[in-house]
């Protein structure tokens, strides 16, 4: 038998082999795949009950992001009242 022959006999082999090997373990992993169960806590979330929960909790809340903040008027002891916050 030529040489030539037998390294392609074997690379067939090995190619059919590793062929089965990835067709075996991907129908193995569909057998895990269905038994498996979602706990509660990672299940999907309804956006639409978090946008009510949340627009409930802040409706009696008031918006104080607005205040200006006023020049202070006494130095307290600096020449800048800023300086070294």
């Amino acid at each position: 038998m030529n040489e030539k022959l037998v390294t392609i006999v074997l690379s067939l082999l090995v190619l059919v082999g590793t062929a089965f090997g990835f067709y075996w373990l991907w129908s193995q992993s569909n057998n895990y795949t269905k038994s498996i169960a979602v706990p509660e806590n990672l299940q999907q979330i309804e956006i639409e009950t978090v946008k009510n929960d949340a627009q409930a909790i802040l409706e009696d809340k008031e918006s104080v992001s607005d205040i200006p903040i006023s020049v202070p008027d006494q130095k307290m002891g600096r020449e800048n009242p800023f300086d070294g916050i």
